[in-house]
């Protein structure tokens, strides 16, 4: 108690659960957390937990959330030393941020055991993804598959957090499979080849991006990953003809295909006006015929399609959206 009072809601429903402290104890515990008195689910819990409080106990919790509004406290000691903490920590990841950037930079080499060493101070998972890719580089690949299976372990991971997780946990067992059979980046077979697609279309995080810088450097893609803006920007402040020739530039329909020509698959990027809300990309043979159409929802990403089953020849592509704007190209189809 006299270490450390404060505790989250969750554990401190924990606490008082878990049979190991008397009446007394927790009654002083609540009491030290004025903030989780104020949940409205808080009360209820008591009600219902396996130690008896009676309204005289819950009343005076209330009247200690009390004395401390009434005494003016508009942060309670906890919101304090929590407000601290976050400074410190704040402190902390920049100065070991300064360290691993002279450590990276030293001419003399690198030296990777005082790497690991202050990557790990700044904590966070940013922090446990870099040590995974520090024991890659060293061809340590057992020891980071190791730690990629510690992740979900050690960080509570958002629903977000958990796509990224998995892409690069698969993207990794992938290329490690790879090197065991001595095989390097640029030696993939055509099903790596369509799982490392698979991943980068996901559009998941740093999987997805590593998997696209490997189709980008090592087999010809074209991926990249474009940042959404807002729709209207701010025209209080003073425009130069740069800006306004690059607004001009984005509010035209774009649309292009890769690879082309193309044998079993086709990757379209496009990005549509700004006055346009969606589009339809239709697949059209040389005389004009409709072969195929899709539905774009989105006012800018990536659509992959299957063209194994596409006799060889000359195709069109036609992309039309709900504003009336239209583009046609030629796609050409081997075998």
């Amino acid at each position: 108690m006299a270490l450390s009072p404060y505790l989250s809601y969750e554990t401190l429903c924990e606490v008082v659960e878990c049979g190991l402290f008397s009446k007394g104890t927790l009654k002083k515990i609540i009491k030290a957390n004025p903030q989780l008195i104020q949940i409205p689910d808080f009360m209820d819990f008591l009600d219902n937990s396996t130690i008896p409080f009676s309204s005289q106990d819950k009343e005076s919790f209330i009247s200690s959330l009390e004395v401390n509004l009434q005494k003016g406290k508009k942060e309670f000691q906890r919101t304090k030393l929590e407000a601290e903490l976050a400074r410190l920590e704040q402190e902390r990841y920049y100065y070991a941020g300064l360290v691993i950037r002279r450590i990276t930079t030293d001419s003399g080499g690198l030296d990777y055991d005082s790497l690991a060493t202050w990557i790990s101070n700044r904590s966070g998972l940013n922090s446990a993804y870099e040590l995974v890719e520090l024991s890659w580089q060293q061809n340590l690949w057992e020891d980071a598959l190791k730690q990629i299976v510690e992740i979900p372990n050690n960080y509570k991971l958002s629903k977000y957090q958990e796509a990224e997780y998995q892409t690069y946990k698969e993207l990794k067992e992938l290329l490690h499979e790879a090197h065991k059979n001595k095989r390097s980046l640029a030696e993939l077979e055509a099903t790596e080849v369509g799982q490392l697609r698979q991943f980068a279309v996901s559009n998941t995080g740093r999987g997805s991006a590593s998997a696209k810088n490997i189709l980008n450097f090592f087999y010809g893609f074209r991926m990249w990953s474009y940042p959404l803006l807002p729709e209207k920007l701010d025209d209080a402040s003073p425009r130069s003809k740069e800006i306004e020739e690059e607004e001009k530039t984005n509010s035209l329909l774009k649309i292009a295909v890769y690879p082309n020509p193309s044998s079993n698959w086709v990757l379209f990027h496009y990005q549509l006006p700004h006055e346009s809300k969606q589009a339809q990309l239709a697949i059209l043979s040389l005389n004009g015929q409709e072969l195929h159409r899709f539905d774009l929802k989105a006012s800018q990403g990536q659509l992959e399609w299957d063209t194994s089953t596409l006799p060889a020849g000359i195709y069109f592509y036609q992309i039309q959206t709900d504003s009336g704007d239209t583009e046609v190209n030629k796609l050409i189809i081997y075998k």
